[in-house]
């Protein structure tokens, strides 16, 4: 083992000085650099977004909601909340009213509308289960305001609306499947709310949520309870227990990736589409690996029938090509492993912008696990450790005669 892996060593070192096989070994390296740096980069971006979103879906909204099917029928919330917080990893709840409608502003001579969804939160209870109020500008701690009732507007509904902290919008309620009449509220908008996710800014308001009973349930109660969880990942799991638990003709239960399934779907569909392309990078970084040594084992036939000659084992020259195999593509996973971290932090940086209703969110996130980063590297050895079969092969088949006979140039 020593020595094939001092005589591997000898080969690279001369043909790192020039030459022809120099060229061939440097070429193969620098594709299997460039296939790892390829995926790893884009890996990051697709980790990087999927966590975005998703820690941005579960920052603005709760892990996960118990609602009932009649809206404002829960009146006993406090004893509800205590209930559902003893769950595990259920670590804090707040109630909630929702209600669809259309928010306008009079402008001059100008009627200035929008569809909204107003939620109406606990400004007390609401801090612990998502980050609407931390994202207010001006900050707010709720929803005092002398002689009016207070509205906080999404960042991108009050730049539709045109309108400012301090002015004033109505809120009217639209028609339902339950024939309510339509309802009109004025409300003073005291700040605005900046989640990150370009839907979710445009589309909702929020109010105290005792004035939303008042206004729309007839103060009779509120829609339903959000929770927290200590890991967002269990919600599926703690969703299944509750819906077990409670009473299903009254309550609903329903997770963050209930809620946006079809934004994940499509996430993990475009991740596994992605790794399926780009490995064909790595597919081709191998194939030039193989081409190499195979070129490597030609050029070096003089030298095997000289080691076989001299008593060398078929094993132990096999091992030489194999190890100087593993070694260009070890160096090769290296470089290509520094490279995109360098481009990782580059875009960490330099983030690079979206089109937020297109994509969710306005800027590309970069992220890459360490287990993600081993997983490929990993990958990208084992495709150059396969790709070694064929060489050493060829370098098996030589006999000391055919290769004293045919053998080609002896140097690098």
């Amino acid at each position: 083992m020593k020595f094939s892996l001092w005589f591997a060593l000898r080969h690279l070192a001369i043909a790192r000085k020039g030459g022809f096989l120099g060229r061939v070994s440097l070429l193969a390296l620098l594709g299997v650099a460039i296939g790892v740096a390829t995926l790893l980069t884009v890996f990051a971006f697709v980790q990087g977004f999927q966590h975005e979103v998703r820690e941005l879906l579960t920052g603005m909204n709760p892990a996960l909601f118990v609602s009932t099917m009649e809206r404002g029928v829960i009146s006993d919330d406090e004893a509800l909340i205590d209930t559902l917080t003893g769950y595990d990893h259920v670590v804090a709840g707040a109630p909630f009213i929702q209600q669809n409608g259309v928010i306008s502003l009079k402008g001059g001579r100008d009627l200035r509308l929008r569809g909204a969804i107003l939620r109406g939160v606990d400004a007390g209870r609401e801090p612990d289960v998502t980050s609407i109020l931390a994202s207010c500008d001006p900050p707010v701690a709720g929803f005092d305001f002398p002689g009016s009732h207070a509205i906080i507007l999404g960042a991108k509904l009050a730049e539709d609306l045109g309108v400012l902290p301090g002015e004033k919008v109505v809120f009217t309620t639209v028609l339902d499947e339950e024939g309510k009449e339509i309802r009109h509220h004025e409300f003073t908008v005291i700040a605005l709310s900046s989640l990150g996710l370009h839907e979710f800014d445009k589309r909702f308001a929020y109010a105290d949520i005792e004035t939303c009973s008042g206004f729309f349930r007839d103060g009779a109660g509120v829609d339903g309870i959000g929770l927290r969880l200590d890991d967002v990942l269990l919600a599926d799991a703690v969703s299944a227990e509750l819906r077990r638990d409670l009473d299903f003709t009254r309550f609903q239960v329903a997770s963050w990736r209930d809620l946006n399934g079809d934004i994940f779907l499509w996430m993990s569909t475009m991740r596994v589409v992605l790794f399926l392309v780009l490995s064909l990078i790595i597919l081709v970084a191998g194939f030039n690996i193989a081409g190499s040594m195979t070129i490597i084992v030609t050029e070096k036939s003089k030298e095997i029938g000289l080691l076989l000659s001299m008593g060398a084992g078929r094993p132990g020259v096999l091992l030489i090509f194999l190890l100087e195999g593993w070694l260009i593509g070890l160096a090769g996973v290296a470089a290509g492993g520094l490279f995109s971290l360098g481009l990782i932090g580059w875009f960490k940086n330099h983030p690079l912008s979206l089109p937020g209703e297109v994509y969710f969110i306005d800027h590309m996130p970069v992220m890459l696990s360490p287990s993600i980063f081993l997983q490929i590297a990993v990958a990208a050895f084992l495709v150059a450790l396969f790709a070694l079969i064929m060489p050493g092969l060829e370098a098996l088949r030589r006999t000391p005669l055919d290769a004293l006979h045919k053998g080609g140039r002896a140097g690098a």
